[in-house]
């Protein structure tokens, strides 16, 4: 970091000596007043990039079935003045549905474990959260997808969970639904 980013930062250090800027950084940004909250940002770091899946982030998800397709929704807000970093890997996107026995409440089906046996290209994907702001998408699947050859149709609670990297355990319930194969008609 050069003195000269900070210029107003060395004024202030008065008898303390001339000091570097990262030497002021280390040494004063506990004991920064209030008032000068707004200099100090930069120098102490509030709105640097952050990434390390401890950050109060807040989640939402829904979901809907639409013509034999789960659609579901996503929402990542940050509510701190930081942007927040997150990667994931590009087979599984930035949420993955996750499917219950409605009744039992046991793990069915897992899109995340579904699409890593499909061949995939191995890529890490970043999404850059801003401070105070939010990032959303869809996604959807095929209830025959979900369904496949192993479970039954029926009434199943269906979840969403994110798959960045260091938030794996936010996972957000978006209710019950009637799953049920997709009838094929002959011709």
């Amino acid at each position: 970091m050069s003195q000269f980013r900070f210029p107003i930062l060395l004024l202030l250090v008065g008898a303390g000596g001339p000091r570097t800027s990262s030497e002021w950084t280390r040494r004063r940004c506990r004991a920064a007043p209030t008032l000068l909250l707004g200099l100090l940002a930069g120098a102490c770091g509030l709105f640097d990039t952050i990434a390390n899946g401890t950050e109060p982030l807040e989640f939402d998800a829904s979901a809907e079935l639409q013509e034999g397709t789960v659609r579901y929704g996503f929402v990542v807000r940050n509510p701190t003045l930081r942007d927040v970093e997150l990667t994931w890997g590009y087979c599984v996107g930035p949420y993955a549905l996750r499917v219950y026995d409605a009744a039992e409440g046991a793990l069915r089906w897992d899109e995340s474990r579904w699409v890593r046996a499909t061949a995939c290209a191995d890529v890490i994907i970043t999404w850059t959260v801003p401070g105070q702001g939010e990032q959303s998408g869809v996604q959807q699947l095929r209830v025959a997808d979900v369904l496949g050859d192993s479970l039954p149709g029926g009434f199943y609670r269906l979840a969403v969970m994110p798959t960045f990297v260091g938030y794996e355990d936010r996972e957000v319930s978006v209710g019950e639904f009637l799953l049920v194969p997709p009838v094929v008609v002959p011709e």
